[in-house]
């Protein structure tokens, strides 16, 4: 996972979850 992308303090749990999304969505691809 990278969170290099999303530092944003305040979108954190947001951040996790996009991270968990683009991590799934490039393993199914």
């Amino acid at each position: 996972l990278t969170y290099t992308l999303f530092t944003f303090p305040e979108n954190q749990l947001f951040a996790f979850v996009k991270t968990l999304l683009y991590d799934i969505g490039s393993y199914l691809m």
